[in-house]
């Protein structure tokens, strides 16, 4: 037997995905106060400082003091983390939790199929955080059209990585608070780990070692670069070398989530 039938039921199935997402209201509640927040808070920051600025030199236009710029890496970090651990994670183990998946064992759908439409229905969402970050990067760093491109693609490439992560962490955890309480501090150690907050520079010298090589300072450094703003000093991080590395790195996490991803009582 097919593992999901025919392609009308592998949309039925994206489609009731993303009825759940929209019905999820803590989910949504917690990507507004995350990433919603920040970002207007930061943006608002930003234009007021500006303007006063703007008042005091006698100037006509509106200048940018570069916070927005500054922190468009973490912000692509906290709406990544919020996608991949609130958005994509804890639905999983809640529908395991509240036996969705046991009952979804009794039909012939397998898990490759279920994760990927459980991705999908998560894809309008980073879709719309691409689209925010990138018009950020147009309205207050104006990057060069070639430069705009290598950012949107690493950038989109970040997202795909932490949406592979989250399905990982979902075909895991058993517990949905338990889960809400490990997004929490995942968020701080990925934004204290690259790079994003704090310079890798300023850590000790093994720790700022090995996190220069993980994949999340690959990323921030990428966005960076294409900012003016590189936040990790690290020469191999190239934009198109960390687009590759993050491209595959999620890659890798895809079929690991797919792979360790299992009904209870039907793959274990």
């Amino acid at each position: 037997m097919r593992p999901l039938g025919n392609a009308t039921q592998f949309r039925q199935l994206c489609l009731a995905f993303g009825r759940e997402a929209l019905r999820d209201k803590r989910a949504m509640l917690t990507m507004l106060f995350t990433f919603a927040g920040a970002l207007v808070a930061i943006t608002l920051c930003d234009v007021v400082l500006a303007v006063g600025h703007s008042e005091t030199a006698g100037s006509a236009h509106l200048p940018t003091l570069g916070i927005v710029r500054a922190s468009l890496p973490t912000l692509a970090l906290i709406g990544c983390c919020s996608l991949a651990f609130v958005t994509t994670a804890t639905p999983l183990v809640t529908y395991r939790a509240t036996g969705v998946l046991q009952h979804l064992s009794t039909t012939p759908i397998r898990s490759v199929p279920l994760v990927t439409a459980h991705l999908v229905a998560r894809l309008p969402v980073s879709a719309v955080q691409v689209a925010l970050i990138v018009g950020l990067a147009l309205g207050f760093a104006t990057p060069s059209p070639a430069a705009l491109s290598r950012f949107t693609l690493v950038l989109s490439a970040g997202f795909a990585f932490f949406l592979s992560l989250g399905c990982l962490i979902g075909a895991r955890f058993r517990s949905p608070e338990r889960t809400m309480g490990f997004a929490l501090i995942a968020t701080m150690l990925v934004i204290a780990t690259s790079g994003a907050a704090v310079p890798l520079a300023l850590l000790p010298q093994p720790l700022a070692n090995v996190f220069t090589w993980l994949p999340t300072a690959f990323f921030v450094n990428a966005l960076g670069a294409e900012l003016a703003t590189p936040t990790v000093e690290a020469s191999a991080a190239s934009p198109l070398l960390a687009l590759a590395f993050v491209a595959a790195a999620a890659a890798v996490l895809s079929i690991a989530a797919a792979t360790l991803h299992c009904f209870p009582g039907k793959n274990q």
